[in-house]
């Protein structure tokens, strides 16, 4: 049986993260976080010494010359916060994108449009060989357009988890998901 590429699109906040982590472990599937691609390459040019985060046509060259790749997390690392294992260069770096330094510097980089074109050809090789559910921003319109199965920003706010959605309590947050795992397995020809 041929394995899907499953996308999840929507706004920060939005539960795109808890679902698509929810539905990779349903479906024994591999979970990648395209916001840690971002993050990866903020860290390198962070480092870089000399890459402004100004200069568009230095990140872009930063991110031709860069390798990202996500993995998922081998069970002796405790982290429980983290769901991939982001190496940079063939350097693991899963802990060391986890700053507010590198969070606010992806956030300059994600915007650079040769930037994104780059690590969206990276992400859809990621993706290309199915078994995934990928999530993050532009995922459902730009790099998995033809996907499988899409979720967009409208159904991951109807279930909303975590951090951002207190007003449920442990008992009763795991409805929604419930909800959302059967109607994706009745939309889903296994």
């Amino acid at each position: 049986m041929k394995k899907l590429t499953i996308a999840i699109d929507g706004p920060a906040g939005s539960g795109k993260s808890s679902v698509a982590r929810l539905v990779a472990q349903k479906l024994g599937y591999t979970y990648l976080d395209s916001g840690a691609m971002y993050r990866a390459l903020a860290l390198k040019a962070l480092q870089g010494g000399g890459i402004a985060l100004s200069s568009e046509r230095e990140l872009e060259e930063l991110a031709r010359d860069t390798h990202v790749e996500l993995r998922p997390v081998p069970r002796t690392l405790p982290d429980p916060c983290i769901h991939n294992q982001v190496f940079l260069d063939g350097v693991d770096v899963t802990q060391s994108i986890r700053t507010n330094e590198v969070a606010q510097a992806a956030s300059r980089v994600a915007t650079v449009a040769g930037v994104r074109k780059i690590l969206v050809a990276e992400q859809q090789r990621a993706g290309a060989g199915g078994g995934v559910v990928m999530e993050g921003r532009d995922i459902v319109t730009v790099v998995f357009p033809n996907a499988a199965r899409k979720s967009t920003s409208k159904r991951a706010n109807m279930w909303t988890l975590g951090q951002r959605s207190r007003k449920f309590t442990n008992a009763t947050s795991v409805t929604p998901i419930a909800k959302f795992l059967r109607s994706f397995a009745r939309q889903t020809p296994f």
